[in-house]
C-alpha cells in the first residue's frame, strides 16, 4: 500500500494505543477507518438506580464510525487493509438475512471503492430483517441466499479459485472453526487498550466486569486479550448470541491463542500470556433462545428497560445481539450483590448511526431485490405495512421505517403522547406477531 492509500477516508485521529505500545505490530496491514474513536464511556444513572450497589456504564461503540457504527469497523481497519494490500477489488462476506456485519461491509466497501457480495443464510423473520434487506436496493451490492455454513464454505472456495481479485471475509470478520485470519481480533485488542487509557484518565472507574455479545467471538476474544495485556483486572463476560458450534469458550480460547501468536510474530516484545476459561473470562449460554436471531422475552425486556430509562442518550439496543447481552448483565446484577459504587460496563456493539433514509430510498420496491429474497416480504410486520399508510402520512411519522416495528415504543422514545396507542388494533397485531416469534 503506498502512502496515498494509507488513509483513504482521511480520518483525522490515526492514533491507536495498541500500535503505540507495540510498534512492531505496524508490520501487520492496517488503515484508519474509524472517525469516532475513542468511543465515549457514559454512566447510565437511571439504570444504575435500579440496581443498588452498581454503577452501570456503557461503552459507546455504536459511534465508532459515521459510515456505520458498532463493533465491525474495529475489525475492518485490519481486514480491509489486508484486502487492499493484496490488491483485491471485491469484498465477499456472509451472515444472516438481517446481518449487521454484511451491511457494514457493503457500506465500507462502497466508501473504499470496492465491489461487494454478501452471502446470507436464513434467520427468523422480523421487521429488522426486512428493513436491512430493503437497504440493499440502492447499495449496488450482490446478495445471494445460501442454505447453511457448508454451502457457504463451498461457495467461498469456488470464489477464491475462480475470482482471484476477491477477498473472503468470514462471517463477523472472525475465524470460523479455526479457519481464517484472526487479524480482525486485533481491532478489539486495541479496544482493550483504549478502555485502559480511559480508566487511567479517570473517565470511568475500572469495571469489575464488561458484558459483550459473543457471536463469531472475534470481538470478545480481542477484548479479553486486550484487557489482559493492558493490565486491567476487568473480567470480560461473553454472552452467547449465536449457535454453540460457533460460539463457545473453546473458540474464544483458540482465537486468543492465535491472535497472540500473530502479534508476537510481529513484535516479540509482547509478553506471552495465557488466557483460559473460566479463570480469565465468563461465558453466559442461556440467552440465545431457540436459534440465532430469534427474539427472546428477556432480550425484549432488556431493550425496553434501557429505552425507557436511557432513551434520551442517543443509542438503542436490538434483540439479536445487544438485548441478549444486556439481559445477561441485568440478571447478573440482580443475583450478585454489590456494595458501594461497583462499576460494571456494557459494551454496545450495535450501530446507532441513522440509516432510516437508506431504507426509505428503497420505496419498498422489493421487486428490485433478487427474486429469492422477495418472499421475505410476504408477511407484513411493520406498522406502516399493516395500516397501509399513504406517503403523506408516512412522511410525517417518526415511526416510518424506524428500526423498531413497535411504533408506540418509537413514539414514546421521542416524547410523543402514546395514549391512543393503548387500544390500537395495529399495536395488538404487532404484539401478537412478535409473541409468536418469541422464544
Amino acid at each position: 500500500m503506498n502512502e496515498m492509500d494509507s488513509n483513504p477516508l482521511h480520518v483525522e485521529n490515526t492514533r491507536r494505543p495498541l500500535l503505540e505500545a507495540y510498534p512492531g505490530l505496524k508490520k501487520i496491514p492496517w488503515m484508519p477507518l474509524m472517525d469516532g474513536i475513542p468511543t465515549p464511556v457514559q454512566l447510565l444513572q437511571n439504570l444504575s438506580a435500579e440496581f443498588p450497589g452498581y454503577q452501570v456504564w456503557i461503552k459507546r461503540d455504536d459511534l465508532t464510525s459515521s459510515i456505520y457504527g458498532g463493533n465491525k469497523p474495529r475489525k475492518f481497519e485490519f481486514l480491509f487493509a489486508n484486502a487492499l494490500k493484496k490488491r483485491k477489488d471485491t469484498m465477499i462476506t456472509a451472515g444472516g438475512t438481517g446481518t449487521n456485519h454484511g451491511l457494514a461491509s457493503v457500506l465500507f466497501s462502497n466508501a473504499l471503492g470496492m465491489k461487494s457480495t454478501v452471502y446470507m443464510f436464513r434467520q427468523p423473520l422480523t421487521w429488522q430483517v426486512q428493513r436491512k434487506l430493503l437497504m440493499y436496493v440502492n447499495l449496488h451490492a450482490e446478495i445471494k441466499l445460501v442454505a447453511n455454513y457448508g454451502d457457504l464454505a463451498v461457495r467461498g472456495l469456488g470464489l477464491m479459485l475462480f475470482h482471484p481479485k476477491s477477498y473472503l471475509m468470514l462471517p463477523g470478520g472472525s475465524p470460523l472453526f479455526g479457519l481464517g485470519t484472526v487479524a480482525g481480533c486485533l481491532g478489539f485488542v486495541n479496544a482493550g487498550f483504549e478502555l485502559a487509557e480511559q480508566v487511567k484518565a479517570g473517565e470511568i472507574p475500572e469495571p469489575s466486569h464488561v458484558f459483550i455479545a459473543a457471536g463469531s467471538t472475534g470481538s470478545v476474544s480481542g477484548l479479553i486479550l486486550g484487557c489482559k495485556l493492558a493490565g486491567l483486572k476487568t473480567k470480560v463476560a461473553a454472552v452467547q448470541v449465536s449457535d454453540a458450534i460457533v460460539t463457545n469458550p473453546s473458540s474464544i480460547e483458540r482465537n486468543i491463542k492465535n491472535t497472540l501468536k500473530m502479534m508476537r510474530k510481529a513484535d516479540p516484545n509482547i509478553p506471552e500470556v495465557k488466557v483460559t476459561y473460566p479463570d480469565d473470562f465468563l461465558f453466559f449460554d442461556k440467552y440465545l433462545g431457540t436459534e440465532y436471531g430469534c427474539m427472546t422475552r428477556e432480550g425484549i425486556a432488556a431493550v425496553d428497560l434501557v429505552a425507557r430509562l436511557e432513551g434520551d442518550k442517543g443509542f438503542h439496543l436490538e434483540t439479536t445481539y445487544t438485548g441478549k447481552a444486556c439481559a445477561a448483565m441485568l440478571d447478573f446484577m440482580k443475583t450478585t450483590p454489590a456494595e458501594g459504587d461497583h462499576a460494571i460496563l456494557f459494551w454496545n456493539t450495535y450501530n446507532s448511526r441513522d440509516l432510516t433514509d437508506l431504507a426509505k430510498q428503497s420505496n419498498y420496491d422489493v421487486q428490485k431485490l433478487p427474486k429469492v429474497f422477495r418472499k421475505f416480504f410476504d408477511e407484513k410486520l411493520a406498522c406502516f405495512q399493516l395500516r397501509h399508510c399513504t406517503p403523506e402520512i408516512a412522511e410525517n411519522c417518526i415511526a416510518y421505517y424506524a428500526d423498531d416495528n413497535r411504533c408506540w415504543i418509537v413514539k414514546a422514545s421521542h416524547g410523543d403522547d402514546t395514549t391512543a396507542c393503548e387500544e390500537c388494533p395495529t399495536r395488538k397485531e404487532i404484539e401478537q406477531k412478535n409473541n409468536v416469534k418469541t422464544a
